[in-house]
């Protein structure tokens, strides 16, 4: 549920640091749907403040604001030479540059024993959106 909860907020949260009680009302509305304690929802704004404040997040919203591609919870799509074709769900990618960064946010629950699976993920998607795009890309993945 913790990660359910971080990544609902990362998605429908505004690039922009705005009005304080923003994160506060995201995370009482999608704590409720996902049946979330009032611990989980303090500790879920937390974090979600925390990843907020990152430079990384600052890239996406001057990049959005700045009329570049950005783009969240964006689905994604890629043909292997071998003819296999594997799906995804990339979290933030934007547009710095020449490149494309594309972020995958885990939760630490998640991390454990999978890193190398995660980096993988993301150099997967990476190479998803440079295909897209036309713009080289560089995967992070961002430990929440």
């Amino acid at each position: 549920r913790f990660g359910t909860l971080v990544h609902a907020l990362l998605a429908d949260l505004p690039l922009d640091r705005g009005e304080s009680d923003v994160i506060d009302r995201l995370a009482s509305v999608h704590g409720r749907v996902l049946g979330a304690t009032a611990e989980e929802i303090v500790s879920v704004t937390a974090v979600v403040q925390r990843v907020q404040a990152h430079p990384l997040f600052a890239d996406a919203a001057r990049a959005q604001n700045n009329g570049r591609r950005c783009y969240r919870e964006i689905p994604v799509t890629l043909r292997l030479d071998s003819g296999e074709l594997l799906e995804g769900i990339v979290d933030l990618a934007f547009e710095v540059d020449d490149e494309m960064v594309v972020v995958d946010f885990k939760t630490d629950r998640e991390l454990r024993g999978s890193l190398e699976v995660y980096r993988r993920q993301v150099q997967i998607y990476a190479h998803a959106v440079a295909t897209a795009t036309g713009r080289p890309a560089r995967g992070v993945l961002m430990k929440i």
